[in-house]
């Protein structure tokens, strides 16, 4: 007996010797995943060293980065519990501390305010004079003191800082929250969380009623960070500011510049009607501004500009409640504008009957602009129209004249350029429909010769194969020459050369198009085919475009099965299993024909199985949890329940595996410890924690002082695990000394 636990006693410490290096590389492989930013894989590989290698070296470590793990994953229950193990099992290792202000960030992160403030205490009153102890001081002021304006004594973490800053926003501790989201800019001006920091201290601003200090930070947010998310927003909250400031026509231009900069704005929808209210209040201030310049005017003698300005603010403003005193004032003015106007009206008329244009027209004008509402202005336009038409008649005559005198002398083209003139000038002039009789005689000959060369030319481009150019010349002298009688022979033209162009265009096209399916671009050969197709049919080139069509249909549809099915497997190497199910099924759906529907078949079913192990996932997590606080009971239920429902998932041999150990551990049943490892042996027996289980195996064997059964199962751990540490090396060879010694013993 003595010497049976001798010999198990070496081959233990040689195992712990063995062992050494895995946990090394498991802990390695931990660190790697968490410095990577893979919380969720390093939590997993964190929980897998604790079970396999409970007192390994790095125990404390690994415990303590398993907390933090859970926190990064914003699990901050699971933190705290991870982080209490630290503090309460290893309260000497200086991780205690900072597990312990971890435990306080966890309550404050879960709203748990009065935890929150314990925990950072116990550092506060503990560990005092450390950085430790600073930062947990700083917390409980913080927590302590929400009306104070603190500045960070230390250098926190980017995520600590912004949370400070958007706690105190979110208790409407506006001036508190500017400092600290200055404090983040000030401390991490590249960060990627800046540019929401610095559109925060403009949000500070606003609520604080200090629009003017809002402004420029908004507009930082836009100019400094051009790519940011927040830069409609800025923008909108500029327009408010300026609004609220009584700028109007800033706040005006801020909103057009929003709608035009960023047309598909959610913010658009709330300025719906705002626009046409400032407008309104301009308005209002712009007609004050008018009356009151009519007024000065008024006082100063000058009656005509007051008129006018009066007139206009009735006529651009007629709601505004300066209307009804403009009405009156307008009234007043006109009444003592009339002898002017009679005096101008008189001067006028004798310019006019003096021929003297140029002087009438402008004391005319200066009535109707001056006094437009006296009598004299109609007399004044009734005049200006008819000095129109005398100067028309006049100017109209002149030309005619000169006309007449090319025809006499033979300068035919001259004489159509003087009838066109008249024409275009003058047309309501007694010369007008004469002019234009005499032009169309002209016309007719000219048209005949100019149509006659186009028809030429026109030939010429059909000889030559310029199929476009024909038919350009063929339809200038249908449109220009309407009564040439080169008319039909043009259209005749048209047809002909069209029906060229159009077999000549589809062989171009169709070569374009297949010249990008040889070079394998098929989107642009597809769109070629595609108008070859439906731009020349009856062609010969359309069949065979059809064709290619069909082939380039055939080589997408085998492209975008193949694009499903790399999305779905990125969404599972991402994660995602929900989405990366239903890429799956959709490809199986849509395209039944893919090379690549088996694998997704495959691969639906690996997803199903892993889908069911999160579900696993989370039974044994509690289960964990129970045991390490001593709740075996619990902690077997829920593994029960796991085995039970999801008995082939990834986590049922390592429930199997724990619930045993609450047998052996937690009550001492070693006879059903004993059956428990057997049965997760028998169960998976390929399983790496198999080969642990039945070494336990002989272990309660061992326990029950059943020594032959001990030296059958470490003879079936030699022989069924030969490639395990109890197979081979160092360690094998103890326990094959150990069956050899036990045999002997049990001859003597």
């Amino acid at each position: 007996m003595q010497k049976s636990l001798l010999l198990l006693s070496i081959v233990l410490l040689f195992a712990n010797l063995s062992f050494a290096a895995e946990p090394d590389r498991l802990y390695e492989q931990a660190n790697t995943a968490f410095a990577a930013r893979n919380y969720k894989e390093a939590k997993g590989l964190f929980e897998k060293y604790l079970i396999l290698f409970p007192d390994g070296k790095d125990r404390t470590k690994v415990q303590y980065f398993l907390g933090e793990s859970s926190y990064q994953l914003n699990q901050f229950q699971n933190a705290i519990d991870a982080f209490n193990v630290v503090v309460r099992c290893y309260p000497d290792d200086p991780l205690a501390i900072d597990a312990q202000n971890r435990i306080g960030d966890s309550y404050q992160r879960l709203g748990r305010t009065g935890e929150a403030l314990k925990a950072y205490q116990k550092v506060a009153e503990k560990h005092p004079h450390t950085q430790q102890a600073e930062y947990a001081n700083y917390s409980i002021s913080w927590l302590k003191n929400p009306d104070l304006k603190l500045k960070p004594k230390i250098h926190l973490l980017p995520d600590v800082q912004m949370q400070l800053a958007k706690e105190a926003f979110a208790r409407k501790e506006y001036e508190k929250a500017k400092v600290e989201f200055e404090n983040f800019l000030h401390s991490f001006p590249d960060h990627e969380m800046a540019p929401y920091a610095r559109i925060q201290v403009a949000e500070c601003h606003y609520h604080l009623g200090r629009y003017a200090e809002a402004i420029p930070n908004y507009q930082k947010a836009l100019t400094n960070y051009p790519e940011n998310l927040y830069r409609d927003y800025a923008q909108y909250s500029i327009g408010w500011c300026y609004y609220r400031l009584g700028n109007l026509k800033e706040a005006l231009e801020a909103f057009k510049r929003l709608a035009r900069e960023f047309p598909k704005s959610r913010y658009l929808a709330s300025l719906e009607g705002l626009s046409d209210e400032i407008k309104g209040k301009i308005q209002l201030k712009e007609a004050e501004e008018l009356y009151n310049e009519a007024q000065d005017n008024y006082k100063r003698g000058n009656l005509a500009l007051a008129y006018q300005e009066l007139e206009r603010l009735i006529n651009e403003y007629p709601q505004s409640p300066y209307v009804p005193e403009a009405k009156i004032k307008l009234a007043e003015i006109k009444s003592a504008l009339h002898p002017e106007a009679e005096k101008l009206y008189k001067e006028a008329s004798k310019l006019h009957q003096g021929r003297d244009y140029e002087g009438a027209i402008e004391k005319y004008r200066w009535i109707i602009s001056g006094y437009p509402s006296s009598e004299y202005a109609k007399l004044a336009s009734k005049a200006l129209a008819l000095i129109v038409e005398e100067m028309i008649e006049s100017e109209a005559a002149i030309l005619w004249s000169k006309a007449e005198k090319a025809v006499d002398e033979g300068r035919r083209e001259e004489a159509g350029n003087r009838y066109q003139e008249i024409i275009e000038r003058y047309p309501t002039s007694s010369f007008g429909k004469k002019a234009r009789e005499r032009f169309n005689e002209i016309l007719l000959i000219f048209e005949e010769k100019e149509a006659e060369k186009m028809y030429q030319l026109a030939l010429g481009h059909l000889r030559e194969e310029r199929f476009q150019q024909a038919i350009g010349e063929f339809e200038k002298i249908i449109l220009t020459y309407p009564k040439s009688r080169y008319i039909e022979p043009a259209k005749k033209g048209i047809v002909e050369a069209r029906r060229a162009l159009f077999e000549l265009q589809a062989k171009r096209g169709y070569e374009i198009a297949n010249e990008y399916y040889r070079l394998k671009d098929y989107n642009r050969a597809l769109d070629e085919f595609q108008k070859v197709l439906e731009g020349y049919p009856g062609t010969p080139y359309a069949g065979k475009a059809k064709a290619a069509i069909d082939q380039i249909s055939k080589i997408f549809l085998d492209k975008e099965s193949e694009d499903v099915y790399n999305l779905a497997r990125r969404y599972y190497s991402e994660g995602q299993l929900d989405k990366s199910f239903k890429e799956f099924q959709r490809l199986i759906d849509e395209y039944p024909e893919s090379q690549y529907r088996e694998a997704a078949v495959e691969a639906m079913a690996k997803i199903s199985k892993e889908m069911v192990n999160e579900v696993a996932k989370e039974l044994y997590d509690r289960g964990r949890g129970y045991q390490k606080n001593g709740d075996y009971a619990l902690a077997i239920e829920e593994y029960e329940i796991l085995l039970k429902r999801h008995p082939s998932s990834y986590w049922a041999p390592y429930a199997q595996y724990a619930r045993t150990e609450c047998f052996y551990t937690g009550y001492s049943d070693y006879r059903r410890a004993q059956a428990e490892w057997l049965k997760m042996v028998d169960t998976f027996p390929t399983h790496e924690l198999s080969p642990h289980a039945l070494y336990h195996v002989g272990e309660c064997y061992e326990k029950l002082k059943e020594w032959e059964k001990a030296k059958a199962t470490y003879k079936r751990l030699v022989e069924e695990y030969p490639e395990s540490m109890y197979g081979k090396g160092e360690l094998a060879q103890f326990i094959r000394a150990f069956l050899t010694s036990s045999q002997e013993g049990m001859k003597d």
